[in-house]
């Protein structure tokens, strides 16, 4: 599990992922899966090899083989879902951080490495 340092304020993930910079590194053979927030982004990273849901059109019904495709989409992201989850058993990311703003970030960092090393079985930072 990696993340990024806190923001202040809500921020859409489209918007962090443009202000990351992240797409422009990513090898042309390493796939990126996203998830139906991400609306539009393969017009402007061309170069990276996108994977995400098939999304509903108005008054257009997904085809059975849009919907297959949604399918191995979800099952492809549920391990990134489980890691999610994991790091919300810590209160971490589930509700509000009560403790002071300048320590997020390490506590992040701190439970992020934990939950990489009841999962990996090794430290991996």
């Amino acid at each position: 599990m990696h993340g990024s340092e806190s923001i202040d304020g809500s921020v859409s993930d489209l918007t962090l992922l443009r202000a990351s910079g992240v797409m422009y590194h990513l090898p042309p053979t390493r796939k990126a899966r996203l998830d139906m927030g991400y609306e539009g982004v393969e017009q402007e990273y061309l170069q990276v090899n996108i994977e995400k849901p098939i999304r509903n059109q108005h008054n257009h019904r997904l085809t059975p083989l849009a919907k297959a495709w949604n399918q191995v989409q979800s099952r492809a992201r549920l391990p990134v879902e489980h890691m999610i989850a994991k790091l919300e058993k810590f209160k971490i990311l589930a509700g509000e951080y009560s403790a002071r703003l300048h320590t997020y970030n390490p506590t992040l960092a701190l439970v992020s490495g934990l939950v990489n090393f009841k999962t990996l079985g090794k430290l991996a930072w």
